[in-house]
C-alpha cells in the first residue's frame, strides 16, 4: 500500500493509527490490511460502567430527600463516566471498525435517556449488532428501553395511538421522506401499541394495550404487530437505498454518488442486509481510494479527539475536560441535538467551533485549561462541586515519547517535518504548509520541540480533514 491510502483506510474504517502501524501496512496489499482490520473487529467487548444493581438504587420506593439527591449524583457520575469510557475505548481498542460503526449507528439511531443503564444497554446493543444484519440491529434498537422512552412508545396504546416512533422509524431510521404516507404512519403506530419495558429496562409486550385490529401499511393488510411492520419496511428496496446512502456519505464522501450508492444498495438488499458484506465491497472498491475522496471529509469532534490520541499515541490521563471539548465542538456523546442526530459534514464548522478546533492541539499537547462557557446540559456539569469542577477543567495527557521520536531519530529537521506533514495531512502537496512553519531554532530535536512542531502542524485547517 501507498502511505496516504493506508492512512485513508485506517482513518475511514477507524480513527487513524500510529506512524509505526501505518509503515507496517506498506508491505501488505489493500485486501490484507482490510482483512486485519475486519478480523480485529470480530470480537465485541461491551461498556460495563453502570452496575446491574443500579435499577434497585434508582427505583427505590419511599426514598428520602437525601437518598434522592445521592441517586441523582450517582446518575450524573455514571453518565459522565459512560461518555469518557467510550472515548477511551475508541482511543485504545483494536476493534476499530466495530467502534466506528457503533459511532455511525449512535448518530443514526439518535437517542437520549438520562438513565445511564438504558444508555449503556442501547450502546452495547448497537455495538453487538453493528457489523451483522441491519434487520437484527433495527429490531433490537427498536426494543431498547432508551428508544421506547425517547420516542414515547410507552404512551402508544390502542385507545390513544402515539405516532412518534412509527414516524421516526420510517423517516429517519429506514426509508427517508417521500417513501411512506401519513396513512402508513398512522396504521403502523397501531401495530406498535403495547411495546413497553419493565423496571429493569427489559422489553415487555403489554397485550392489553395492543390494537389487534386489521391495519393497512404500504398497501398490505393484516393484523400486524410491531415486528411485522419492521419486516414490511425491510422488504422495501427504498430502505436498502437509504442505508446505502448513509454508508457512502459516512465512509467515502459527503457528496452522494448516485451510481455507487445504487450499486451498494443492490448488494445490501440482495445480501439480506448484511452490513459487513457490503462494507467489504465498499472498502475494496476503486471509488473508495479515488483521489477525489481522499482528505475531503471534515473530522467529527469525536473523530478529532480520538484520532489525535491514536495517531500520536497519547493517553488522556485526566479525560474529564473532554466533556467540555465535546460540548464546545458540538458533538456530545449520548446527547444528540434531536432525534435526527448530528448533521455532520460542513455543519461541524462555524466561526466558534473552527477557532476551538484549531486551538485544540495546543490544549491537548500542552495540557492547558479547557474550560468553556456552556449552557448546562443533561450531565449537569456546571452544577458540580468545586473540587469536581477543578478536575473537569485541568486536562492531563501522557505522551508516548518512544512512539515517533524513535522512528524519526537520526533524521534532519526538514526530513522530520516532511514525515510529519505526510502523516498528519491527507493532502498531496503540503510544501506550502511545510515552508510556512520554518524552523524551531533548535539544533537538537527533543520531545519538547517535537510537541511544538506537532502543535504547529495540527493547527492548520488541513488537519481537520480525513
Amino acid at each position: 500500500m501507498e502511505q496516504r491510502r493506508a492512512q485513508h483506510l485506517y482513518l475511514r474504517t477507524g480513527f487513524g493509527e500510529s506512524l509505526e502501524k501505518v509503515r507496517s501496512a506498506l508491505s501488505l496489499t489493500r485486501s490484507e490490511v482490510l482483512n486485519e482490520i475486519i478480523d480485529a473487529s470480530k470480537t465485541c467487548s461491551n461498556l460495563l460502567i453502570v452496575p446491574s444493581d443500579y435499577y434497585l438504587k434508582a427505583n427505590k420506593k419511599n426514598a428520602s430527600v437525601e437518598e434522592r439527591k445521592a441517586i441523582g449524583k450517582i446518575q450524573n457520575e455514571y453518565n459522565l463516566n459512560l461518555n469518557l469510557s467510550w472515548i477511551s475505548k475508541m482511543c485504545t481498542s483494536e476493534e476499530t471498525l466495530r467502534e466506528k460503526m457503533t459511532l455511525l449507528w449512535h448518530g443514526h439511531f439518535a437517542c437520549m435517556d438520562d438513565n445511564p443503564m438504558h444508555a449503556q444497554n442501547l450502546n452495547n446493543t448497537i455495538r453487538q449488532c453493528a457489523l451483522g444484519k441491519f434487520s437484527d440491529l433495527l429490531v433490537a434498537v427498536s426494543k431498547e428501553a432508551a428508544m421506547i422512552q425517547y420516542l414515547n412508545t410507552r404512551e402508544n396504546r390502542k385507545a390513544s395511538p402515539n405516532e412518534n416512533f412509527a414516524r421516526e422509524v420510517m423517516e429517519l431510521f429506514t426509508l427517508g421522506r417521500g417513501n411512506y404516507t401519513e396513512a402508513d404512519v398512522r396504521e403502523a403506530a397501531r401495530a406498535f401499541t403495547g411495546w413497553n419495558y419493565d423496571e429493569a429496562g427489559t422489553f415487555k409486550f403489554h397485550e392489553k394495550d395492543h390494537d389487534t385490529g386489521i391495519k393497512e401499511v404500504f398497501g398490505k393488510r393484516g393484523n400486524f404487530t410491531g415486528e411485522d411492520i419492521l419486516s414490511l419496511i425491510l422488504e422495501r428496496r427504498e430502505c436498502a437505498a437509504f442505508i446505502a446512502g448513509k454508508f457512502y456519505t459516512w465512509f467515502v464522501n459527503d457528496t452522494p454518488n448516485k451510481e455507487m450508492i445504487a450499486k451498494i444498495s443492490k448488494d445490501f438488499y440482495e445480501s439480506g442486509y448484511d452490513i459487513l458484506h457490503v462494507l467489504k465491497k465498499l472498502f475494496n472498491s476503486e471509488v473508495f481510494y479515488n483521489e477525489a475522496n481522499l482528505g475531503v471529509k471534515i473530522k467529527s469532534p469525536i473523530e478529532l479527539i480520538v484520532s489525535t490520541a491514536r495517531m500520536l499515541k497519547l493517553e488522556y490521563t485526566n479525560p474529564f475536560p473532554l466533556i467540555y471539548v465535546q460540548t464546545a465542538m458540538g458533538q456530545h456523546l449520548f446527547n444528540p441535538p434531536d432525534v435526527a442526530g448530528w448533521k455532520g459534514g460542513q455543519n461541524w464548522i462555524d466561526s466558534t467551533t473552527l477557532l476551538y478546533r484549531l486551538n485544540l492541539a495546543d490544549k491537548i499537547m500542552k495540557a492547558t485549561d479547557v474550560k468553556i462557557t456552556a449552557k448546562p446540559d443533561n450531565d449537569s456539569i456546571d452544577k458540580r462541586d468545586v473540587e469536581d469542577l477543578q478536575k473537569m477543567n485541568n486536562l492531563s495527557v501522557s505522551f508516548d515519547r518512544n512512539n515517533m521520536m524513535d522512528l524519526l531519530a537520526g533524521k534532519q529537521y526538514e526530513e522530520i517535518k516532511k514525515e510529519l506533514c505526510s502523516f498528519l495531512f491527507q493532502i498531496k502537496d503540503f510544501s506550502e504548509i511545510s515552508s510556512s512553519i520554518g524552523t524551531l531554532g533548535e539544533k537538537s530535536f527533543t520531545q519538547k520541540e517535537f510537541k511544538e512542531l506537532c502543535v504547529r502542524l495540527m493547527s492548520f485547517p488541513e488537519y481537520q480533514m480525513l
